[in-house]
C-alpha cells in the first residue's frame, strides 16, 4: 500500500474508487465501507483509495474536553490493517484548525478530485467531512454529475446482539472490560502495543513473574482495571497469559500499572521489547487481599480459569508451552 502524509506528495491517479473517514478503531462498520471500496476497485481495475485523518478531529476541535478522546487503534496499526484489507493508496491528512475550516466543496476539489479522480465515492451512513460536517452522502450526490463520480452509501452495521456498531459504543465497552463484546464489534480482539519496562520484581518473588508494560501510544485506551485472560504476540508467536491493570492494593497501592503473566516457560530478556497484547476475557475486579499467600492462592485460581477459558474458546490455536 502506498501511504502519503502530504497532499503534495501524492502521485495523481487517472481513476480510482475512494472513501473518506477517520475510521476510528476500524470496526466492522468501517471494514464494510473499506471492503466495498476495494471490491468496486477490483471490478473496475483501478486503485482503492482511502483518505483518513490524524490526529482524531475531536482532539483538535475540543482540546479542553474533560474526557479527551483516547485511541482505539494507533495510526500505524490503522495503516497496517488498511493494507491487509486491500487498500492500494492511503492519504493521511493532518487534521488541524485550517483543515477544520475548509469547506466540504473545497476539500472535495483539492483532496479528492484533483489527485485521485474517483469514478465512485463510497461513504458510510454517518460519514461527514468539511467545515460544519457538511460533506455527507447527499452533498456528494449533488456534486456527482459535475465531477463525474457516483456515490455508494453503505448502511449501518450491527453486532450479533443487534446493536449498531459505533466507535463511541466500543470505547464504553473497552472501559468496562467487556472484551467479548468489543471483539465482536471490531471483528478482532482488542489489542494494544506496549513496551516491557522494569518492575519491582514482586511477581517473580511470589511465583507469578510478570512483565510490566507501558503502552506505546500515550493516549491508548485501556480497560479501567481488573484481571483479564490475554495473549501477547512476540516475534510472530502468540503466548497466552493473564493481564492485571490496577494499583496492586495488596502491596500498598500506588500508580496504575499494567502487567502480564505469561503461561510460556523460558521467555527471557523481554525488557525493552514491544508486545502486542490482546484482551480476551475479563476474569475479575482487582482487590486487596489480607495476605500475600491469599493473593497467591487467587492467582492460582485465575490461571486455572484462564487455561479453562482458552481451551474452551481457542481450541486449535497455537498455545506455546502452557504451564499449569
Amino acid at each position: 500500500m502506498d501511504t502519503y502524509r502530504q497532499l503534495s506528495e501524492v502521485a495523481p491517479l487517472k481513476g480510482s474508487i475512494l472513501t473518506i473517514g477517520t475510521f476510528d478503531g476500524l470496526h466492522l462498520g468501517h471494514q464494510e465501507v473499506i471492503g466495498k471500496t476495494c471490491r468496486l476497485a477490483r471490478d473496475k481495475n483501478v486503485p482503492a483509495v482511502v483518505i483518513t485523518f490524524d490526529p482524531h478531529p475531536r482532539r483538535v476541535l475540543a482540546p479542553d474536553d474533560d474526557s479527551p478522546v483516547q485511541l482505539i487503534l494507533s495510526l500505524a496499526d490503522k495503516l497496517e490493517q488498511l493494507g491487509e484489507l486491500g487498500v492500494d493508496v492511503t492519504l493521511v491528512v493532518e487534521f488541524n484548525r485550517q483543515i477544520s475550516l475548509l469547506s466540504a466543496q473545497n476539500f472535495l476539489e483539492d483532496y479528492v478530485i484533483a489527485p485521485f479522480h474517483p469514478s465512485t465515492i463510497v461513504v458510510g451512513h454517518d460519514n461527514r467531512f468539511g467545515h460544519n460536517r457538511e460533506g455527507d452522502a447527499h452533498f456528494l450526490q449533488k456534486l456527482g454529475p459535475e465531477f463525474h463520480y457516483s456515490v455508494v452509501e453503505v448502511t449501518e452495521v450491527s453486532s450479533p446482539a443487534e446493536e449498531v456498531i459505533s466507535s463511541s459504543r466500543i470505547r464504553r465497552l473497552i472501559s468496562a472490560g467487556q472484551c467479548e463484546e468489543v471483539g465482536a464489534a471490531l471483528g478482532r480482539p482488542y489489542a494494544v502495543k506496549a513496551t516491557v519496562v522494569k518492575g519491582d520484581g514482586r511477581g517473580r518473588e511470589i511465583g507469578f513473574p510478570t512483565a510490566n508494560l507501558t503502552p506505546v501510544e500515550p493516549d491508548q485506551l485501556l480497560p479501567q482495571g481488573g484481571v483479564f485472560v490475554a495473549w501477547a504476540e512476540l516475534d510472530g508467536d502468540v503466548h497466552y497469559g493473564m493481564v492485571n491493570i490496577g494499583s496492586r492494593p495488596t502491596f500498598g497501592g500506588g500508580n496504575i500499572v499494567m502487567e502480564i503473566h505469561l503461561f510460556t516457560s523460558g521467555l527471557k530478556d523481554l525488557y525493552g521489547r514491544t508486545l502486542k497484547v490482546a484482551f480476551l476475557h475479563r476474569l475479575r475486579d482487582e482487590k486487596k487481599f489480607e495476605s500475600v499467600n491469599a493473593l497467591v492462592d487467587q492467582l492460582g485460581q485465575d490461571r486455572k480459569k484462564s487455561l479453562e477459558w482458552i481451551n474452551e474458546n481457542h481450541e486449535g490455536e497455537i498455545v506455546h508451552a502452557l504451564v499449569v
